[in-house]
């Protein structure tokens, strides 16, 4: 039963910023934010200081493309050589080799990610709020959420 009302005050909520339409994308983040976090502890318990801007969290061509992802490796293991001849005095030309495969591909990537069509993701959001422990003590949280990409949920987050 307690698990149906949570459930129809969510529904009532997204209702309500669909057809109300003043909203910001910001404001209804915060709220999201703040339903999961009196759910999360009693409404008591819990106290809102303040929120960071919203941020959107687009795709990427070396996350969404398997040559993307293969260039991106490859960065990788260049660096790593990079930093392995760098120790090693008497390698400063494969040092240098390695130093220009890596500009290379790295040009090769910021040119694709400016033409490759990026696509919204996530949004995360950086907040600041109290809430009492199990002893009954009030603690500051810093905690970042990660929401998705309608702003219905919370999907992911990380106590900073």
């Amino acid at each position: 039963m307690f698990a149906y009302a949570i459930h129809m005050k969510k529904i009532l909520f997204i209702f309500l910023l669909l057809f109300t339409g003043h909203d910001s994308k910001q404001k209804v983040a915060e709220q999201l934010v703040r339903t999961w976090l009196k759910h999360l502890y009693y409404p008591c318990y819990y106290s809102s200081i303040s929120f960071d801007k919203l941020k959107p969290i687009y795709s990427s061509y070396e996350v969404d493309t398997e040559e993307g992802k293969q260039l991106s490796r490859l960065t990788t293991v260049y660096s790593d050589s990079i930093l392995r001849y760098g120790m090693i005095e008497q390698s400063t030309q494969k040092n240098n080799f390695y130093k220009h495969k890596l500009d290379s591909i790295e040009n090769i990537l910021r040119q694709r990610n400016k033409t490759h069509v990026k696509k919204l993701l996530k949004y995360s959001i950086g907040h600041v709020y109290r809430a009492k422990n199990k002893k009954g003590v009030m603690h500051g949280h810093v905690v970042t959420f990660e929401l998705n990409a309608s702003l219905t949920k919370v999907i992911y987050e990380e106590e900073r």
